[in-house]
């Protein structure tokens, strides 16, 4: 059943959550197709294939789904909907781009993103903790030629649209991920996209490999 323009309070102190959210884009001056993709999803036809027949949005190529959301991506009037909306359920909202109809289609518990000191991985990487740990340099390849710290894999900043594609097959979700750049600006966006593709222990190396190579002396500075 469609649920139009709902809500449902979330509890306070309620853990931060990511959403992964589908939608219809209609333009708002053709209300007979908004009427027509309700009517239809009614009547129990899947969310795709409306998305498919309706949408004017891109999105419409895959149902309609937009992936993983968190609070702070979408318009004002768009993100409130989508989370106070139940699972499963259709909710409408406006915004400047049309008249959308919302589902949500799964929610999952947003990952912890933290700061590590230098001193912090000198001693997780000499400590028999080092393999349970995923350890990934966001810098250059020139740059990490220059210096690298053992143990690290290079996933550059500049292609992140390439690797993330693969990153859930790959990686271990369950094992907290260090991020490194050269002075920890790059690895604070690369921590925020794992965190984004879910997972649940990232953390941000404070100062990059150029503070590292003050407490370890073998790690080459430039």
């Amino acid at each position: 059943m469609v649920r139009a323009k709902g809500h449902v309070a979330r509890s306070v102190g309620e853990k931060d959550v990511h959403r992964r959210v589908a939608h219809v884009l209609v333009p708002k001056d053709a209300p007979e197709k908004r009427d027509e993709a309700l009517q239809r999803l009614n009547e129990g036809e899947a969310f795709v294939d409306v998305a498919m027949a309706f949408s004017i949005c891109p999105s419409k190529h895959n149902g309609g789904d937009l992936g993983w959301i968190w609070k702070g991506i979408m318009p004002p009037s768009l993100e409130t909907v989508a989370f106070e909306a139940p699972l499963d359920a259709v909710v409408e909202a406006d915004s400047e781009y049309g008249h959308h109809l919302i589902k949500v289609i799964d929610e999952r518990e947003a990952g912890l993103l933290s700061q590590m000191s230098v001193q912090e991985l000198y001693d997780v990487l000499h400590s028999e903790k080092k393999d349970d740990y995923l350890y990934i340099d966001c810098r250059e390849e020139g740059e990490f030629r220059t210096a690298a710290i053992p143990g690290f894999k290079l996933y550059p900043l500049s292609q992140l649209t390439d690797w993330a594609k693969n990153v859930n097959e790959e990686m271990d979700h369950d094992k907290p991920v260090v991020v490194l750049c050269h002075h920890g600006v790059r690895s604070m966006k690369v921590s925020q996209a794992f965190v984004s593709m879910g997972f649940k222990d990232v953390k941000n190396v404070t100062g990059g490999i150029d503070a590292y190579s003050m407490v370890d002396p073998s790690v080459p500075r430039y």
